[in-house]
């Protein structure tokens, strides 16, 4: 867990997911039995599905940029059951599409990796599959 940020909100880290969430959302627990008692999971995803957006575009940022946000929005995408996603990394060099590509590849959430198909994007857009 983090400081809060100017929103009042804190990256909080359960297993491999990282949320977002507001800092008075969060209570403080004496055990591990009550805090699993407390876990409210289900009305937090259903709340993100609906507003979810099925593309992030990284285009003109570097990777070191790219990848919180990258890592943040694979994260909300599985929590909100999305099966898929596309991230715009663009053309350019390759090189952020090789280093997204790569992050993609090793991490958890995501099964499989593909380009989108020529005439939604090509090698600029990654099809990212998610668990």
């Amino acid at each position: 867990m983090e400081l809060p940020d100017k929103q009042g909100n804190v990256l909080v880290q359960l297993g491999i997911l990282k949320m977002s969430l507001p800092v008075n959302s969060l209570t403080y627990a004496e055990s591990q039995e009550e805090a699993r008692g407390r876990v409210q999971t289900k009305s937090m995803i259903s709340k993100k599905s609906k507003n979810f957006k099925t593309e992030l575009d990284l285009r003109g940022q570097t990777f070191e940029e790219a990848k919180i946000q990258l890592e943040k929005y694979i994260d909300d995408a599985y929590l909100s059951g999305m099966p898929s996603v596309r991230i715009i990394h663009g053309k350019g060099t390759g090189a952020l599409r090789e280093k997204v590509r790569n992050f993609l590849h090793h991490y958890q959430p995501v099964k499989k990796i593909e380009d989108a198909k020529m005439n939604e994007g090509g090698y600029g857009v990654t099809i990212a599959y998610l668990n």
